[in-house]
Parts: structure tokens; C-alpha cells; sequence
């Protein structure tokens, strides 16, 4: 009797640990999708992303396979992929991501499965996933990719048209419906303590699913940064602190980091180039930093102002985009980059987004002692015009230079610390790209 009374007990702790083993595992899934959420959120100045609930029903749906483009009130997404199929998703997002995309986007969601897009509907509020294996076969040929496998189906709801991307960008959390409050960038219930931590994320079904879900990294945050960008940005403005003395420069302002900006270069994004933003190519080869400094000092002079201002319209004015007085943001990425000028081979490693100036405007100004003709909300900081609010703590430690963003960390724990998992572009490169 007492072997049997063992056994049981044996096999009572290993059914317990097992039923235990696949709750937490669920419930860890529902946490890293909300957490790719909260951080494409960010990154990409989505206003409206809310926080997904487990369903246990569309679970059983999942299962089932139960939710197609015909279904009005939902919207399947294909996870854990193969390689092949990460990289389409991975181009799949990076293609959508300028704003100026969003109507084709919306149109598309009526004609395919956004692989890459579906789980970050801003939109949906449930989710219910399973472990199923689906296979998509590409004419290699043609599509430039070959057969797509994932192992896990899900279902989200309630939106089923893409119609939530059709909002203008802003902070994150900042456009939640009525009876939703911000959850550090995620729009959540404000009947649920907001943590994202025990409970399933306000699960709307008392009993539990029995299908495991099999956690498999997905690319969806696997961009590269900057290594340490406190450093790289500090760098920039010493820069431009030691130009603006050397040569009398009275507006030029200290760049604060955006996030978002950097985003824009991992994404590609260079929809608002001469619009509302400028583009710098740096760390270069020794052609490049040639380059560069005979742009600088070619443009030195007075009386050659309104030429630099004109050229700069229909160029990238390698150098001097650096020290464009009245840039007061920016945000870079390694983003590998040749060309041939004037029959030298320029190669670069990182790329840069200054904002909010499009044009050369404002090198038109006299010169004066620098930090002497500030713009409202700004005051001289030993040669730069600084903004007058505090400098912000970043979870680093340091501060980011008064960090726009409340995202902003040290680059070299911005990964790991937020998700320990990859983006698709969320966001590749972006080794080509996230």
C-alpha cells in the first residue's frame, strides 16, 4: 500500500507542477504581448494601444483556427515563425510604419493577414491564443520568401478593419477610450491594478485553458542602438557647444534625445526629411570626415550663408547637419551607408534625425557671443541654449539631456530590460530593419 500511496503523491505533485507549469506559461505569453504593445507604443508614438485580456474562448477558437478576413469583430495573428516568416514580418512593419502609409495600411487589413501588424492593432483589447502549427507557402520566385511556419494561432478582438490606426501620433497612452486610463503607455482598464504582474492581465474567464503555448522569441524587438547613448549624445553637443564659441554662434540650441526619432531611423522612416527634420550620416570613414570638414569650412564665411541655405534644400549637407543652430532633438541608430564623392569612397555607421528644423533657416542670423539669442524657453548653458525645465532622471541613472521621452534608457540595457525578446522592426536593424 505505502508504494502506492508514493506514487500517487508522485504523480499528484508532477499533475499539479504541470497544471501550474502551463498557467504561468500562458500567463508570461499574455505578458510579453503586452509588453511588445507597450513598447511599439513608445517607440512609435502610438496614442491609442491598449492593453490586451486573456479570453479564454477565443483560446478555443485559436484552436480551431476559428477567424478570418469574413469575421467583422476579429483578426487572427500567426507567432513564433520561422525565419523566413519573421523576416516578412519584420518588412511587413517597417513598410507601414511612416504615417503617411496609414490609409493603405487600413485598406490592406480588409485584403490580408498583416503578418507583423495584427498584435499590434492598437484597437484590440482580447486575445486568445493556441499552440497550432500553420504553414503558408511563397513562390520564392515571386514574393521573394519561401514557405512561412508558425507554431502559435491567435485570435484578438474586438476590432476586426484596422480602423484604430487611423489616429494622429502622440505619447503613449495619451487617447484612451472612456473607462481606460494610461498604464505607462498601454490604454488598461481602470477597474485593474495595472501592475501586469500575477494576474492575467484582468482575465475575463474564471476557468483555465488547458493548451499549452509555447514561448518562442519573436523579432519584435531586435533593433540596434546606439551603445550608450547618454555618451553618443553628449558627444554631439560638445560639439556643437565648442562650434558655436569658435565661430559665434548665438542660437545654437542643445539637443535633447527623442526616441522616437531613433525609431524613424531603424524604421527608415524619412517621410518628414526637409519637412520637419534633417538627416545626419556620421561616423564615418576618413573620406567621410574629409568630407565633412571641408563642407564646414567651405560654408564658414558670411558671404556664404545664402548659398549653404539654398544648397541644403536638395542636399544632405554632410557636417554642418550636426550644427544646424536651431535642432533641438535627435535620435540616431547604426545604419550602414556608401557613396562616391568626388571620386572618394564615403562610407558612414550611423544615422541621425534632427528635428524640427527641415530647412537651413536658422543659419541666418547675425553673429554674437554664443547662447545669446535663445529661443522662448530656452537659456544660455555655457554656449547653448538649453531648455529652463529640470533635466528629467532616466532609469539608467543619468539623465538623457532632458529626455523627451519617458522611455529613454541607457541603450545598452534598452533591450533587455524592456523585453528580453527581439521587434520585428518592431521594430530589425535593423539589420535591415526595427
Amino acid at each position: 500500500m505505502k508504494p502506492v500511496v508514493v506514487l500517487l503523491g508522485i504523480f499528484l505533485i508532477s499533475f499539479f507542477s504541470v497544471c501550474i507549469a502551463k498557467q504561468l506559461n500562458k500567463e508570461e505569453y499574455l505578458k510579453t504581448i503586452n509588453e511588445e504593445r507597450r513598447f511599439f507604443a513608445k517607440k512609435a508614438e502610438i496614442p491609442n494601444m491598449y492593453k490586451l485580456e486573456w479570453d479564454d474562448f477565443l483560446a478555443t477558437r485559436a484552436e480551431r483556427r476559428d477567424c478570418d478576413l469574413k469575421y467583422p469583430s476579429c483578426r487572427k495573428a500567426l507567432r513564433d515563425g520561422n525565419a523566413e516568416a519573421e523576416r516578412h514580418a519584420q518588412s511587413q512593419l517597417k513598410s507601414y510604419f511612416p504615417y503617411e502609409k496609414r490609409s493603405e495600411l487600413i485598406g490592406d487589413y480588409g485584403k490580408y493577414f498583416m503578418n507583423g501588424n495584427e498584435e499590434l492593432t492598437p484597437g484590440e483589447k482580447k486575445i486568445g491564443c493556441a499552440s497550432v502549427t500553420t504553414e503558408q507557402n511563397k513562390d520564392k520566385s515571386v514574393t521573394g520568401y519561401g514557405m512561412f511556419q508558425f507554431q502559435t494561432f491567435c485570435i484578438l478582438e474586438p476590432e476586426g478593419n484596422g480602423e484604430s490606426w487611423n489616429m494622429p501620433r502622440g505619447k503613449a497612452g495619451s487617447k484612451c477610450a472612456e473607462g481606460y486610463e494610461n498604464d505607462d503607455g498601454l490604454c488598461a482598464k481602470k477597474s485593474e491594478e495595472s501592475s501586469g504582474r500575477g494576474a492575467m492581465e484582468s482575465s475575463q474567464n474564471d476557468t483555465k485553458s488547458a493548451t499549452p503555448i509555447h514561448h518562442v522569441s519573436s523579432a519584435k524587438s531586435g533593433k540596434n542602438s546606439i551603445s550608450n547613448k547618454e555618451e553618443y549624445l553628449k558627444s554631439i553637443n560638445d560639439l556643437r557647444r565648442a562650434y558655436a564659441k569658435k565661430s559665434q554662434i548665438p542660437n545654437m540650441h542643445k539637443l535633447v534625445w527623442d526616441d522616437f526619432k531613433e525609431t524613424q531611423v531603424q524604421m527608415k522612416d524619412f517621410s518628414e526629411d526637409g519637412k520637419t527634420m534633417r538627416v545626419s550620416r556620421r561616423d564615418g570613414n576618413d573620406n567621410d570626415q574629409d568630407h565633412r570638414n571641408k563642407m564646414v569650412d567651405d560654408y564658414w564665411a558670411d558671404n556664404t550663408r545664402e548659398a549653404m541655405i539654398q544648397q541644403s534644400v536638395n542636399h544632405h549637407m554632410a557636417g554642418l547637419e550636426d550644427l544646424t543652430p536651431h535642432q533641438k532633438r535627435i535620435g540616431c541608430a547604426p545604419y550602414n551607408y556608401s557613396a562616391m564623392i568626388s571620386g572618394k569612397n564615403i562610407i558612414t555607421k550611423t544615422m541621425c534625425f534632427l528635428a524640427p528644423e527641415g530647412s537651413f533657416s536658422s543659419w541666418n542670423m547675425p553673429r554674437g557671443v554664443a547662447g545669446s539669442n535663445c529661443t522662448e524657453g530656452y537659456e544660455n548653458d555655457d554656449g547653448l541654449c538649453t531648455p529652463i525645465k529640470k533635466s528629467e532622471k532616466v532609469s539608467g541613472g543619468g539623465s538623457l539631456e532632458n529626455s523627451q521621452n519617458g522611455t529613454a534608457t541607457s541603450s545598452s540595457g534598452l533591450n533587455e530590460k524592456t523585453f528580453g525578446i527581439s521587434l520585428i522592426f518592431l521594430l530589425f536593424v535593423i539589420h535591415t530593419m526595427f
